[in-house]
């Protein structure tokens, strides 16, 4: 209580002093009023807490903001600085833990499209192999002994025909026509002999025909003087024009079961021809001195039953002094 007096009174003081300071005499009225509200606040004072003074005490402790120079100290969102914990996207620098893609160097994990070489493992268009077929109809090429000229294009089956021999063939005494020959990855069937295909042979004695070649062309032996044993396959059907006319050497034949057509001139001129060996059934033509001019008495050895048939055909291809016999 004597420190609440105490404290009026020093208050009441520094009111008058300032009141002197300023060149104003109080009034009596005034020192009455003061007087009484003394009295009142002392009475009052006894009766309950004075906040006042607690009041005066707590704004010397604020300061006001106008009389404050410096910032309060809870900053502004201006007085954040830039490096502060919390920066916004402006601040990120290029090499931060999430770059851009204009960050991301050219030698990258992920290149971009210009830095996908020509050769790489997804081709262009352009270099896609394409799938590879056999030569066109026509074409020719030279594998051992022969030359050969394609007859079929096809990428399963293509097949081929012996269309003469090379020179180093022309000399051989022994041949021999293959089923098949590969050529540049491309398998091809021997179906047949050309014309002329031996014409340049010079000391062949024996010839041996593969088992797929079917027709032997005209004149494909002719005038082999040497020729002397010639072995057909059963797949051969057809014997062509003065096939192995003249072959003066030759002294035997045997014609397959598959064989169907002798043209015309086919065995003319071999003198030396005895034995004509006929295996098939279904023959069917013999051409006009087919074998015209072969040894006198000859023979032919003709399938039983089929006598009386090919006996008509040898006769109509103006052939004489033979015999038939039937095994």
């Amino acid at each position: 209580m004597k420190l609440l007096n105490n404290t009026i009174k020093k208050h009441m003081a520094l009111a008058l002093a300032f009141t002197l300071t300023l060149g104003l005499a109080p009034t009596s009225a005034l020192a009455k009023t003061n007087a009484s509200s003394n009295k009142a606040s002392l009475k009052n004072a006894n009766e309950t807490t004075v906040t006042t003074p607690s009041a005066v005490t707590t704004e010397s402790a604020i300061p006001e903001e106008s009389n404050d120079p410096a910032d309060s100290t809870e900053p502004e969102e201006s007085t954040v600085p830039t490096g502060s914990a919390l920066p916004d996207e402006s601040t990120v620098p290029s090499g931060s833990a999430l770059p851009d893609e204009s960050t991301v160097p050219t030698g990258s994990s992920v290149p971009s499209e210009t830095t996908v070489p020509t050769s790489s493992a997804v081709p262009s268009e352009s270099s896609t192999p394409t799938t590879p077929t056999s030569l066109a109809v026509g074409k020719k090429f030279t594998v051992g002994n022969y030359n050969y000229k394609v007859v079929t294009q096809s990428e399963t089956a293509p097949t081929v025909k012996v269309y003469s021999i090379t020179a180093n063939a022309c000399a051989k005494k022994t041949l021999k026509v293959y089923n098949t020959i590969t050529y540049k990855g491309f398998k091809y069937t021997i179906t047949g002999i050309n014309q002329n295909a031996f014409k340049n042979s010079t000391a062949l004695k024996k010839i041996t025909i593969g088992e797929n070649v079917t027709f032997i062309g005209k004149q494909a032996f002719y005038g082999l003087d040497t020729l002397k044993k010639v072995y057909l396959n059963s797949s051969l059907t057809t014997i062509k024009t003065g096939a192995f006319k003249n072959c003066t050497a030759l002294r035997s034949i045997t014609l397959p079961a598959s064989l169907t057509t002798i043209n015309k001139n086919a065995f003319f001129g071999c003198s030396k021809l005895k034995a004509v060996f006929i295996d098939s059934t279904k023959l069917t033509t013999v051409g006009s001195k087919a074998f015209k001019k072969n040894k006198s008495g000859r023979y032919f050895v003709v399938p039983s039953g089929k006598k009386s048939k090919y006996l008509k055909l040898i006769k109509a291809s103006k052939s004489t002094n033979y015999y038939f016999y039937v095994y």
